[in-house]
């Protein structure tokens, strides 16, 4: 296993944490009031395509020296990132496959069948799902190109790597939960428990995912190389 040896400089790491509940908090609905002002398209689509740049752009600036180091320690070491990458993408998907399938006979009626077996009725995936019909080039090019390289910065490189000196527990920990966490916050309203808990679960493989591969190769570049090709299989199978 190797270790990672690139971190995040304490300033990054505040500013990270600073951008991280901006995002979260104000970042939509201050995006939302800028395209009413100007008279933009109010619709979801155009609003996320947005905010993914926006997510994009900050994260350039914010984490420049830490993307510079990064990528220089990814050089040395391309070829065993990149195909344990796409190692840890089989075994995620599968495993995906495996908790679909024991939670579907747990509650079969928040599942469809599909070609490549149970889906979960994930709103998150069928929002995206419309969002790409909507918007299909620019969406999908944001969905794989533009949202890998903001999450792994935030959940591996910034809160993963910020624990990782102190307690690799709590680093896979609290990185995993923030992940899963994040991607059912926006429909917390839904007022379905047992839908929001199937969801949450089925984000913790991928999250866990990424930390061990992080962790196996050192590079934050390996959990990004995955997450792309994660996400643009999850954009082929919804057009």
């Amino acid at each position: 296993m190797k270790k990672i040896t690139v971190f995040m400089s304490n300033r990054e790491q505040f500013l990270g944490l600073c951008y991280l509940a901006f995002q979260n908090l104000i970042l939509p609905d201050l995006l939302r009031s800028i395209l009413t002002i100007f008279g933009g398209q109010q619709d979801d689509a155009v609003l996320n395509l947005l905010y993914f740049t926006v997510n994009f752009l900050a994260v350039a600036i914010l984490f420049r020296k830490f993307w510079a180091a990064s990528w220089k320690d990814f050089a040395t070491k391309a070829w065993p990132c990149i195909w344990k990458a796409a190692a840890g993408l089989l075994v995620c998907k599968i495993a995906v496959l495996l908790l679909n399938l024991l939670l579907q006979l747990w509650q079969p009626d928040y599942f469809q069948s599909t070609s490549l077996g149970p889906a979960l009725r994930n709103p998150n995936d069928m929002h995206i799902g419309q969002m790409v019909q909507s918007m299909p080039i620019l969406f999908s090019i944001a969905t794989v190109f533009l949202v890998p390289p903001v999450e792994e910065a935030f959940y591996r490189g910034l809160i993963f790597g910020g624990l990782y000196r102190k307690n690799k527990i709590v680093a896979y920990t609290v990185s995993v939960l923030l992940f899963s966490v994040i991607h059912i916050l926006g429909y917390l309203n839904m007022g379905d428990p047992m839908l929001l808990s199937l969801c949450f679960a089925q984000y913790v493989i991928p999250a866990l995912c990424l930390c061990l591969l992080y962790g196996m190769t050192g590079s934050v570049f390996s959990p990004i190389l995955m997450h792309m090709a994660y996400n643009a299989i999850g954009i082929l199978f919804v057009r």
